[in-house]
């Protein structure tokens, strides 16, 4: 992921300032949100297959695989001011986390 994460849109866990990294004093994170000027792994997904990922203005959608329970799950991050994150509460994630409303449904995807 890189680019404006004003809202922690990205993912990313706030860490050690790089020069990939541009941080913010007025965010409404408590300076753990920055922007991010290269792409950068969302470390929560790297021993997980995405299949698909929905970027929105403040908000990210996956459509991910786990290999071992041979189950797909949707993740969903960011700001959820409208509960655009399928979470179930209005309160903003800054990593994913999965949906837990649709675990058991079958995921079809539409291309």
């Amino acid at each position: 992921m890189c680019g404006v994460n004003d809202l922690n849109q990205l993912g990313l866990e706030g860490g050690t300032k790089t020069n990939d990294h541009i941080y913010k004093k007025d965010d409404i994170f408590n300076n753990k949100c920055f922007d991010v000027v290269k792409p950068t792994i969302v470390e929560c997904f790297i021993k997980m297959k995405v299949r698909k990922i929905s970027c929105g203005e403040s908000h990210c959608l996956a459509l991910v695989d786990d290999d071992i329970s041979k189950i797909q799950t949707v993740w969903s991050w960011g700001s959820n001011r409208f509960g655009q994150l399928g979470q179930g509460v209005q309160l903003s994630k800054s990593l994913p986390k999965p949906i837990n409303y649709l675990l058991g449904y079958n995921i079809v995807e539409v291309i």
